[in-house]
């Protein structure tokens, strides 16, 4: 919170760490944050300023140079995620609407588990299913991309990034039987939209990239920016105490 040079907090997942999260976005001079709902959170919990930008993305070491084709895969839909009724009840929603449909469909289910380990599944899957409770763009777009999946994706700020149903599935609670149904039963369009968004994901999202295009982006906008007026030096010492 001292330091003589401007300071950037990239966030990512800060709601599972308010107080960090608080703490950083009092200390630094920029934050950096894709989603509606969390640029408005973070604004209410102290930040600076807050600018809006997606700088994570899968390496291209970790693609799949030769997806598997669609009809060749086992799973018709994944879904890896963790349970925990206090913090995520909304994703047991999800998993008890999924396994609704196993009787007609052939749905795996399985926990968070090593990158290598999610990627071997991706690899084996036709759908990805992906989950936000703030409705934000998941990471897990991309990974299911690297690996030819397609996404299911339940979030709207993924539309910014990519065209629904030409790059990933929306689908809702209410809706998820009629999709599934709509694009399991043509594996052509299938292939179509994993070859897409395949290439797309390799050509715009590898993060080396996107990191240099942020640079880039912070220079041009902190270039006139000359005083370092941060909320954090502005607290009393018992504050700045309790927020260390």
């Amino acid at each position: 919170e001292n330091a003589p040079f401007f300071t950037v907090y990239i966030s990512y997942d800060w709601d599972y760490h308010v107080h960090t999260a608080r703490t950083f976005v009092e200390s630094v001079d920029l934050t950096i944050h894709d989603g509606n709902i969390s640029i408005a959170s973070l604004g209410a919990l102290g930040a600076n300023r807050i600018d809006r930008f997606y700088p994570h993305g899968i390496r291209k070491e970790f693609f799949d140079p030769e997806p598997r084709k669609i009809r060749d895969r086992k799973y018709d839909i994944l879904y890896a995620t963790s349970i925990d009724d206090v913090v995520w009840p909304d994703r047991s929603e999800w998993i008890m609407k999924l396994s609704e449909l196993s009787d007609k469909y052939r749905i795996h289910i399985v926990p968070h588990t090593t990158y290598h380990a999610y990627f071997e599944l991706l690899k084996d899957s036709k759908i990805a299913f992906s989950h936000n409770r703030i409705g934000e763009m998941s990471l897990r777009v991309l990974e299911a991309s690297s690996q030819g999946a397609v996404t299911m994706e339940t979030g709207h700020a993924v539309r910014r990034y990519f065209v629904p149903d030409e790059e990933y599935i929306p689908v809702t609670i209410e809706d998820v039987e009629q999709q599934v149904k709509r694009y399991l039963s043509d594996e052509d369009r299938l292939q179509e939209i994993s070859d897409r968004v395949y290439k797309k994901s390799l050509n715009e999202y590898e993060p080396r990239g996107l990191f240099v295009k942020m640079l880039e982006k912070l220079y041009r906008d902190l270039e006139n920016q000359k005083d370092l007026n941060r909320r954090f030096s502005a607290l009393d010492p018992a504050e700045q105490h309790i927020r260390r």
